[in-house]
């Protein structure tokens, strides 16, 4: 009878010391496990070796709960690089993008594909398509000058920087500059990687300019008034036929002649 009493007793201290701590950690593990939540912590109620094994177990947690943390806060400064890079592009309207060649594969941020007007989901997972639907957005005669380029600078390495007329794929009309140069590794071009810039608004500016400086040229050239250009110490630079003739020389050239040798 005494024996069956110590057998109890030590079955109640064996239960309180080690099979419920053990049972309780057992349960947290399983919280976490169900929650993914690495921020819980199992409550340590002794000193002993169960004791230890708590403390164990809260520092593996509080590792990976750091490490989470870490990663976490890591994946968020991609994200927001990420945007902002989006957010550049889209506002420079310069689109990047990289053909990786051993494994054939071509890669296109957003504002590339906005630029050429597709829609992502509209092309095929064949890298070839891309190169294909992009040279037919080139004009004939500027197809095979973009595929030789990029030929050469796939077999040579030489970089390039051109400029084109465009039209995409939705029809809109368009002057874009594409450049690339080609990523070596033991003399052998493993990548090219480039942008596509929609250049139509700095070719606009370039025509208005012009525009402007051929007027000016031509009002110079057939006013009915003297005009001249000159340095602050009276030399003419350039004058115009009109204020030659009152002046009574046979050419602005003539005049400008003149003054120089006073």
């Amino acid at each position: 009878f005494i024996a069956m009493i110590l057998v109890y007793v030590l079955s109640v201290m064996m239960q309180k010391t080690i099979s419920g701590p053990i049972t309780r950690l057992a349960e947290a593990a399983r919280d976490v496990s169900q929650k993914w939540d690495f921020s819980i912590r199992a409550k340590k109620t002794s000193d002993d070796e169960v004791g230890l094994l708590y403390d164990s177990f809260n520092a593996m947690l509080e590792q990976i709960h750091l490490r989470n943390m870490e990663r976490e806060k890591a994946e968020k400064a991609l994200q927001q690089s990420e945007a902002l890079l989006k957010s550049t592009q889209r506002l420079s309207k310069v689109g990047g993008w990289e053909w990786d060649v051993k494994n054939q594969k071509m890669y296109w941020t957003d504002e590339t594909y906005r630029i050429h007007g597709f829609n992502p989901e509209n092309i095929g997972t064949d890298s070839a398509d891309y190169i294909k639907r992009s040279l037919e957005c080139y004009d004939k005669k500027d197809q095979k000058v973009i595929s030789k380029h990029f030929d050469r600078c796939l077999k040579k390495g030489d970089p390039y920087d051109l400029e084109f007329p465009f039209t995409s794929a939705d029809g809109k009309r368009k002057w874009i500059r594409t450049t690339a140069q080609a990523v070596e590794e033991n003399d052998q071009v493993i990548k090219i990687t480039g942008n596509i810039m929609d250049i139509t608004e700095l070719k606009k500016a370039e025509r208005t300019i012009r525009r402007s400086e051929q007027k000016y040229r031509d009002i110079f050239a057939q006013g009915v008034m003297g005009i001249f250009q000159s340095t602050l110490d009276g030399k003419f630079i350039s004058v115009n036929r009109m204020l030659a003739k009152m002046l009574g020389f046979n050419s602005p050239s003539e005049l400008i002649d003149a003054t120089e040798d006073i």
